[in-house]
């Protein structure tokens, strides 16, 4: 069983500033900006003091990513280097949906350094020839985990769109400024909150 954080404690497992994650409470939702953190954040203990902070189970590919980002920020921050060997270099592939014009997928190739924009070029997948083994391991493993990656979007669909719609009910409930005019002991000052 996960156990629960502590700010501080959370702000150092994920290598995030304090002062940031004490930002997200003020928000009406922090829900979401902790996930983005591989956070779970439970108001109930917040609200009653106790220590409110989940680790989230981040699969490997999501904690190399994280990896990668600190060491991008910690290599920003002793200053840019563009030199070949020592410039953070990020390779994007991206293979577009099939679609009735073309006999094969569209991938678009990106690559940049640090934060600058990207060089970009679309090709055919024939084009890219044949792949690492690495990459081909990768894209094998999504492919088998594609329908349990289905799955875990539709049933995150249900509670988004009842959100929603509570939200929107919860708006409509709210008097309007007429209302509130016409209410009034029939004075000309209008009240608008």
């Amino acid at each position: 069983m996960a156990r629960w954080l502590t700010l501080e404690a959370a702000a150092q497992a994920v290598a995030v500033k304090q002062k940031q994650l004490e930002e997200y409470l003020t928000d009406t939702s922090p829900e979401a900006r902790f996930q983005a953190h591989g956070l779970l954040f439970d108001r109930k203990r917040w609200q009653a003091g106790q220590e409110f902070l989940q680790l989230l189970e981040q699969p490997a590919s999501t904690l190399a990513l994280a990896a990668t980002s600190q060491t991008l920020q910690h290599s920003s921050e002793k200053g840019r280097s563009y030199r070949w060997h020592e410039t953070p270099i990020r390779l994007q592939l991206v293979w577009l949906p099939l679609n009735s014009d073309t006999k094969e997928r569209q991938v678009l190739i990106a690559a940049s350094s640090h934060d600058d924009f990207p060089i970009s070029n679309l090709v055919g997948e024939s084009e890219l020839g044949e792949l690492p083994a690495v990459l081909t391991q990768l894209l094998s493993e999504l492919k088998a985990d594609l329908p349990l990656r289905k799955i875990r979007y539709q049933r995150q669909q249900p509670k988004a769109k009842s959100t929603n719609s509570s939200r929107r009910s919860d708006r409509s409930t709210q008097p309007s400024v007429e209302t509130k005019q016409q209410t009034s002991d029939k004075t000309t000052q209008i009240s608008l909150f």
